[in-house]
């Protein structure tokens, strides 16, 4: 297994990712002295149910706790071990519809809860250089844009990236489809209805660079309102698919306008069979890639946004950190236009403060600056953290 680009923290810790998105081998390549306990292990499972206090009682100065969402009771008692400073103990966990709120609540002030995004684009080939710092230039741009197609099909599950051929990524992403994408992710969070659960999320898909209502979601797949609100919160906390939310300055306004939603990986399409058009896929692509960056602590932020003007102009990307808003364009065309350039023309935040950095990724080799906004190919994002 290649080195990650995690910095995996000192003290206890709740590692939170998608199933197959590599939180084990992390840690036990990075703790090989780590006492390992995984509750995918019925027997486990079982004490961990029945006897929380003899489980806990299983634990070493360093403890690895595997898939933990399986037995959030023992939450309780790690809570303890933890207050007695017996060790320190590190929890995996795939999410759960009560996982995160639990861990939170349980553990606060005691354990930090990190998320091991899937693998970014050539994280696989060696340590990251800056992002949007230096550019590279166009022949650089030319060679990593030749396995653009794979990364943006395929996606980065490590052990999709680490397959020899673009067959064996197609036939590893049709097994998870019929194992954690569907099955796994079904059980874990207690959702009845595996088709339902499909069709939700070829709508998603379907939807990408759309807002998404609630309502409407529930109109077109055929399942309630209350079954689609619960199938999205568990596609989000089991990091299959996250949002982004319309942003006003005024931090009150930001949930007024309906969220848009992306998949965590750009290989969960493929797998699900959904086709996207290019324009789709190419957006997908580039947020995703820079949403596992955020993750990595690439931008000081807690989540992403869009933005949309009152005369409906929008901006497909905002990051907001301390002392600056970054804005991006997402562009599945080759060259710049004009009218391109002319999208941030109507873009204003009424009583923002914030430097405001203004960009364009677009699929070209040429970087290029013009009336303020910097054109990036989306080779850039290649191996840069």
């Amino acid at each position: 297994m290649f080195p990650r680009w995690f910095l995996l923290p000192t003290k206890s810790c709740l590692l939170l990712g998608s199933r197959r998105a590599g939180k084990t081998t992390l840690l036990l390549d990075s703790l090989k002295s780590a006492t390992y306990l995984t509750l995918d292990d019925y027997d486990l499972l079982e004490l961990a149910d029945k006897d929380p206090k003899a489980f806990v009682n299983k634990l070493g100065p360093l403890t690895v706790i595997d898939e933990v969402q399986r037995a959030p009771n023992i939450l309780i008692g790690i809570k303890k071990f933890l207050d007695e400073k017996k060790g320190t103990v590190y929890l995996t966990g795939s999410s759960a519809l009560s996982l995160q709120a639990r861990g939170a609540e349980t553990l606060a002030g005691r354990i930090s809860v990190k998320e091991l995004p899937t693998v970014c684009w050539n994280e696989n080939l060696g340590p990251p250089r800056p992002l949007f710092e230096k550019p590279l230039d166009e022949l650089e741009a030319k060679v990593i844009m030749r396995g653009f197609s794979s990364w943006n099909i395929y996606g980065g599950y490590p052990e999709v990236v680490s397959c020899k051929s673009d067959k064996d990524r197609e036939l590893l992403l049709k097994d998870y489809k019929n194992s954690f994408f569907l099955r796994d992710l079904a059980t874990l969070n207690e959702l009845e209805n595996e088709r339902g659960l499909m069709a939700l999320m070829i709508y998603l898909a379907q939807s990408t660079s759309s807002r998404v209502e609630i309502s409407k979601a529930s109109q077109e797949i055929g399942l309630s309102h209350p079954t689609v609100k619960k199938y999205m919160r568990a596609l989000e906390l089991s990091k299959i698919v996250f949002s982004i939310t319309g942003y006003q300055f005024g931090p009150a306004k930001r949930m007024i306008k309906a969220p848009k939603y992306y998949f965590k990986d750009s290989g969960v399409p493929t797998a699900l069979g959904i086709e996207l058009s290019d324009r789709q896929r190419f957006e997908q692509f580039v947020i995703s890639e820079i949403e596992k960056r955020r993750a990595l602590g690439a931008f000081d932020c807690d989540q992403l946004f869009y933005y949309e003007s009152t005369g409906g102009r929008e901006i497909d990307l905002i990051i907001e950190q301390p002392n600056s808003l970054l804005a991006i364009e997402i562009k599945s065309t080759k060259s710049i236009s004009r009218s391109d350039l002319k999208t941030f023309s109507n873009f204003e935040l009424k009583g923002g403060k914030k430097p405001v950095r203004k960009m364009i990724v677009y699929r070209g080799v040429e970087y290029l600056v013009s009336g303020g906004v910097e054109c990036w190919p989306v080779a850039n994002l290649a191996g840069a953290l």
